[in-house]
C-alpha cells in the first residue's frame, strides 16, 4: 500500500528535516510511502482547486498568515479520510486543535519519540479501512464502500453516484471525483464512470452490471475503456 504523505509547515528547513526523519522511520517499519512537501502556499491552493489527495498530512498550526488548525477544518473537508497528524512548537495549541477532525498532537520538541507512534497509528487505520469514497451530500459527511457504487453520471455540475440501494446528489463535477474513485473505476464515457468490479459483461459500445443495468461506452474511450476491463478480468486469474 502506497501511502500519501504530506508535510506542510512554512518553515523550508524544518519541512526537509521532517521528511528525512519520517520517510526513515517509515521505511525502518516496512511501511510504503509516497513523500511530499508543501508550503501553507501550495497546500491552501491545492484546498481551493480541489486537488488535494492525501492519506497522511504532517501540519504545523503557527505558519505566519496561515493557521493550520483552520487549513485543517478545510482538509476535514476535502479530505474527510485523511488522517492528520499536527506537529507544532507551542502546546498552548493543544485545546484548539479538538475543533478538527485530527489523529494526533505532536509537539517538535518530541518528534523523535511522538511522531513514530502518530504515524504508525495512522498506517494501522488506513491498512484496517476499507476502500471507501468520502464526501459531503446535503451537509452531511457521508462513506460509501467503492464495492458497493456501481457508476457515476455527469449531469451538469453535478454528478449523481449510483449505489446498490440508493442515489446520491454529488455536488462535484466527475472530472473532479475520477481521481478519488479506486483502481477497478474507469472513465467509459464523456459523462459516466464504471466500477468494473461490478460489469457482467460488455460490448463494444457498452457495459452491463450485474443489475442489469447498461452504461455506454463513448467511441473516444472505447480501446482505453475496454483495454481497463480486460486488464482487471486478467487480474483476476
Amino acid at each position: 500500500m502506497d501511502v500519501k504523505t504530506f508535510i506542510c509547515d512554512d518553515n523550508p528547513v524544518h519541512r526537509r528535516c521532517i521528511c528525512k526523519f519520517a520517510s526513515a522511520c517509515c521505511a525502518r517499519n516496512a511501511m510504503d510511502c509516497e513523500w511530499k512537501e508543501l508550503s501553507p502556499e501550495e497546500l491552501q491552493n491545492q484546498l481551493l482547486s480541489e486537488r488535494f489527495q492525501a492519506d497522511i498530512l504532517i501540519l504545523d498550526i503557527n505558519m505566519g498568515d496561515y493557521d493550520g488548525i483552520q487549513m485543517a477544518k478545510q482538509v476535514n473537508q476535502a479530505a474527510p479520510d485523511c488522517k492528520i497528524i499536527f506537529l507544532t512548537s507551542y502546546i498552548d495549541y493543544a485545546p484548539r486543535v479538538y475543533e478538527t477532525r485530527h489523529l494526533y498532537f505532536v509537539l517538535k520538541a518530541q518528534m523523535e519519540e511522538m511522531l513514530p507512534k502518530a504515524l504508525a497509528k495512522a498506517w494501522n487505520l488506513l491498512n484496517q479501512e476499507e476502500p471507501c469514497l468520502m464526501i459531503t451530500v446535503s451537509n452531511e459527511d457521508l462513506k460509501i464502500p467503492f464495492e458497493k457504487i456501481l457508476y457515476l453520471e455527469k449531469f451538469l455540475h453535478y454528478t449523481v453516484l449510483t449505489t446498490d440501494l440508493k442515489e446520491f446528489k454529488v455536488p462535484k463535477s466527475l472530472r473532479t471525483l475520477e481521481p478519488l474513485m479506486g483502481k477497478d473505476f474507469v472513465r467509459c464515457h464523456g459523462s459516466y464512470m464504471v466500477n468494473l468490479r461490478r460489469v457482467s459483461g460488455h460490448t463494444r459500445t457498452k457495459f452491463t452490471l450485474d443489475n442489469g443495468a447498461e452504461i455506454p461506452i463513448g467511441r473516444t474511450f472505447q480501446a482505453a475503456a475496454c483495454d481497463a476491463y480486460l486488464d482487471y478480468l486478467a487480474s483476476l486469474m
